[in-house]
């Protein structure tokens, strides 16, 4: 897994003391922790089930969600979810996708789990998941990511912070941003 720390310019190498798949056990019962402690109960949508969706030779089947990027506008530069609007577009309009079924996502699925309890205390009705994970399972299922503006795919990811390193696949086919400090 090469890093990019942006403060510094430099790539550093990551340590692979545990697989892939021990990582991405921690990175879920983590998240599993998250959400027993904060919005237990919230509906939620795997990466293996969103994968499936947005490959869905039915467009009406990937037509049927709208992906809510919970993440900052430095996360979102990097890269999102293909088609991704961010949070404060939906909050702001959240009669526009009464018709559809929205996953928000975020780095882990705390912030897009907040919202989704939000939007549900609001609107018990709206048909909403929480992604399971986030970006950094994403990046296990290796899911397409895209750049926000061409919405081309890239292979870049940001950490969200230092300390989600640690769950990130060692795969090495994603560029890892660190935030600024």
């Amino acid at each position: 897994m090469a890093v990019m720390d942006p403060e510094r310019g430099e790539i550093k190498q990551g340590a692979c003391e545990m697989t892939d798949e021990e990582k991405r056990v921690r990175l879920l019962q983590t998240y599993s922790a998250i959400c027993d402690e904060n919005f237990k109960g919230v509906p939620e949508i795997s990466s293996e089930e969103l994968l499936q969706i947005l490959s869905h030779p039915n467009e009406h089947v990937r037509s049927s969600i709208v992906l809510v990027d919970c993440r900052s506008d430095a996360e979102q530069s990097v890269s999102m979810f293909p088609g991704a609007v961010p949070m404060i577009e939906v909050e702001n309009n959240l009669d526009k996708y009464k018709d559809v079924e929205l996953i928000p996502y975020c780095a882990i699925g705390r912030r897009s789990g907040y919202f989704t309890k939000r939007v549900l205390e609001r609107n018990p009705d709206m048909r909403i998941r929480n992604h399971v994970g986030g970006i950094l399972d994403w990046s296990h299922v290796e899911g397409p990511l895209v750049d926000r503006n061409t919405q081309k795919a890239i292979q870049r990811v940001h950490a969200g912070g230092a300390y989600h390193l640690k769950h990130l696949p060692s795969m090495g086919k994603l560029e890892i941003l660190l935030p600024q400090t």
